[in-house]
């Protein structure tokens, strides 16, 4: 198999490659960020990379976006080399100056999210109080009372089995001092002790070139925090078309295409709680706004 050295910035790194991959195809595969608008098309002629082989024959599609200059000095563009023999590359600065929008006037709207915390303290069994755990919750902290059901079994709505297995010891843990997690009626968690102090949500807008990420306080609503970054799919090309050519040609490709936003958000959430001292897990709700192409490689669809 043919060796290629990659010489970027002060670091060095040897492959063992398979003949006939091109040059772009390589760095896209060890996560090198070739600056590829059109996704390897020939197009864009921004896939630059210099090649310390001088025996490699320029295409046409080089030609064209190349000055003599730029081959005096072995510059190619990586999406039209392919790899037949050993070969040594260096690659420049693929980081790019954006200007990322995460500022804008927002309009007035009543906090109301869709998970609600609610702390509560149970009443501790007793011999006239024999009600099962999962009982005492529902009828201590839901808006629901016992007569509001239909039927008995309704009182473990949204309680699955481990949920079930998990409330003996949360509630004896806490002396019976616990938090439920209610979703449109439904309570759906319960944490030990008084937590709902700690609620903490995550606002993600995914553009087509950049991704900004705003994290909540959604006890009262202020915004605690700000991080943003160029969207990592653009080394599959600038445009929606090209990201959706790439894909759309397999299943594999599509999970590559989604690993990489779901990537970026959560190191987008991670900057967001280490800069307030807090902990993943305090936050609870993520919202994700983004054009309809964005969504389905987010989704997969």
């Amino acid at each position: 198999m043919p060796q290629v050295t990659i010489l970027y910035k002060d670091k060095k790194q040897q492959l063992s490659v398979p003949s006939g991959i091109t040059l772009l195809q390589l760095l896209q595969q060890y996560g090198y960020a070739a600056n590829s608008l059109c996704n390897g098309n020939g197009v864009c002629g921004k896939c630059r990379v210099q090649v310390h082989t001088p025996t490699i024959p320029y295409t046409q599609e080089e030609k064209k976006h190349l000055s003599r200059q730029d081959m005096k000095i072995g510059i190619h563009l990586s999406c039209r080399v392919k790899v037949q023999d050993d070969m040594e590359i260096i690659l420049g600065s693929t980081t790019e100056n954006a200007s990322i929008l995460t500022e804008a006037n927002t309009a007035g709207i009543p906090l109301n999210p869709v998970l609600q915390k609610k702390a509560c303290i149970l009443p501790s069994p007793a011999l006239d109080d024999q009600q099962a755990d999962a009982d005492r919750i529902c009828l201590t902290c839901s808006e629901k009372t016992l007569q509001a059901f239909s039927f008995p079994g309704d009182i473990f709505h949204g309680f699955d089995l481990e949920m079930l297995r998990q409330i003996p010891g949360i509630i004896r843990e806490s002396g019976h001092q616990v938090t439920t997690l209610n979703m449109m009626g439904r309570i759906i968690g319960i944490e030990a002790g008084h937590t709902a102090e700690a609620y903490y949500g995550v606002a993600i807008d995914i553009g087509t070139t950049t991704v900004a990420a705003y994290l909540y306080n959604l006890n009262n609503g202020s915004r605690l925090s700000v991080a943003s970054m160029l969207n990592p799919q653009k080394k599959y090309g600038a445009d929606v078309i090209s990201r959706i050519d790439h894909a759309s040609k397999s299943s594999v490709q599509a999970a590559e295409m989604a690993e990489l936003i779901c990537s970026a958000i959560n190191e987008l959430i991670e900057v967001l709680v280490q800069r307030k001292g807090l902990e993943k897990r305090d936050v609870y709700l993520v919202t994700i706004a983004a054009n309809t192409t964005m969504l389905h490689l987010l989704l997969q669809l």
